[in-house]
């Protein structure tokens, strides 16, 4: 079959890792953008509540808003198109992302001790949220 495809279903077969990924490219995003758009508005002479207004209302539209509203409409296409950037990203952030998840993992198994599992999402709840 299609590489693209098997590339996909290999990056699924590891939730964690490619949630993990997502994360950490959101946390990296979400500090270094304020802190560029302070120093441009220091520079440029604009105030940083404005810059930081403005690139708020950005970063809602721009990340989380229109990309989470075009993938729910076209969920085939946009896999497809963001897939390598994502897979560029696992490769890049693995050995960060082996290491919170083992913590996680670590974590988890202490707090759960004698406690049942609690409800697993499945695949379509998880395409829901």
């Amino acid at each position: 079959g299609d590489k693209k495809a098997k590339g996909i279903v290999k990056l699924l077969e590891k939730p964690s890792e490619f949630i993990t990924t997502i994360l950490i490219g959101n946390n990296v995003a979400n500090i270094l953008l304020p802190t560029l758009v302070t120093i441009m508005a220091l520079r440029w002479g604009i105030s940083v509540g404005i810059a930081s207004a403005v690139l708020t209302v950005v970063i809602i539209l721009i990340s989380e808003v229109i990309p989470k509203s075009v993938a729910a409409t076209f969920p085939d296409k946009i896999t497809r198109l963001v897939y390598p950037i994502i897979n560029i990203c696992v490769i890049v952030f693995r050995p960060i992302t082996l290491l919170l998840n083992k913590l996680t993992d670590s974590i988890n198994r202490s707090l759960s001790k004698g406690q049942p599992q609690e409800h697993q999402f499945s695949k379509e709840e998880f395409k829901t949220m």
